[in-house]
């Protein structure tokens, strides 16, 4: 039987009460997605008295309002909310990789095996709409990331289905004639096309990627990692950035002014958004 280490993270003042923790994080969490504190209270199960008590006390430490709520622009996060969500992310992600490695070490032969997979590496993703430059820039970014000494995995979530294996060929035939898995293996690249029930999360496909130190995704604009968005108006016609409300959204490259309490590059500045991803993640050489 594999064992795994289960870890909680709180954030606590100096008499232990509770400033920040995951049901509170939840809570902001359901807030942006039903833009309504007594839909996001009763989505987490608690009352609407409850859910404001909670919100108030970590205002009230941080001196600054994390919910905005009135009848002209609705309920949202401020701008000190959604870094609130992003810092505690962030830091649990990094808190989780460091628990696991630790564990690891101590419990390996405690019921653990050799293939159990090594702790999730970071994951970002490059979103944006239609016909922004995503491909293009994530092209750009690899080499200046491997230049660095890391080893970067790419995913492309694609929503409308695809066809990789070319119709004759052996791998085709064999999936054609039923096989749920075909691999096609050399002493320099292995391939494999296989069945799937459900569109697979990032994380879920981690597994397959071997030792890695990032994985980028092109897409999941809606998936639970940290975003960097790709706006460029002038290419799409598009008025605002498609994650511009989303808390994850970490920095934004295009050729575009935009008013926003977040870091921003411009379209070539490759070199800047991979320094950038280097110190958020903390990986080698930031």
């Amino acid at each position: 039987m594999k064992l795994k280490l289960k870890s909680s993270h709180r954030i606590v003042d100096d008499q232990n009460r509770i400033i920040m923790a995951e049901g509170r994080i939840q809570l902001l969490e359901a807030i942006v997605e039903t833009g309504s504190i007594n839909q996001a209270a009763k989505q987490m199960g608690m009352s609407y008295k409850s859910a404001w008590s909670k919100i108030r006390s970590t205002e009230a430490h941080y001196k600054t309002k994390i919910v905005h709520s009135d009848k002209a622009s609705g309920t949202h996060l401020s701008s000190a909310g959604k870094e609130l969500l992003r810092g505690y992310r962030r830091m649990k992600r990094q808190c989780l990789a460091a628990d696991d490695a630790i564990f690891d070490t101590h419990f390996h032969s405690a019921g653990q095996t050799p293939e159990t997979p090594q702790a999730c590496p970071p994951i970002l993703s490059f979103v944006g709409h239609s016909g922004s430059g995503k491909t293009t820039f994530i092209e750009k970014l690899i080499p200046v990331l491997s230049n660095a000494g890391l080893k970067v995995a790419v995913i492309k979530h694609d929503v409308h289905g695809f066809e990789m294996d070319k119709p004759g060929k052996d791998t085709w035939r064999h999936k054609k004639a039923g096989a749920v898995v075909t691999v096609i293996s050399s002493k320099h690249q292995i391939g494999m096309v296989r069945d799937s029930d459900h569109d697979h999360q990032p994380h879920e496909l981690a597994p397959m990627l071997g030792r890695v130190d990032l994985i980028i995704t092109e897409g999941y604009k809606r998936g639970p990692y940290p975003k960097v968005e790709i706006f460029r108006p002038g290419a799409t016609g598009d008025a605002a950035p498609v994650c511009l409300d989303d808390p994850l959204l970490i920095a934004i490259a295009g050729d575009a002014a935009l008013d926003i309490d977040l870091p921003r590059f411009r379209i070539h500045d490759v070199d800047a958004v991979a320094a950038f991803i280097r110190r958020y993640f903390n990986l080698p050489g930031a």
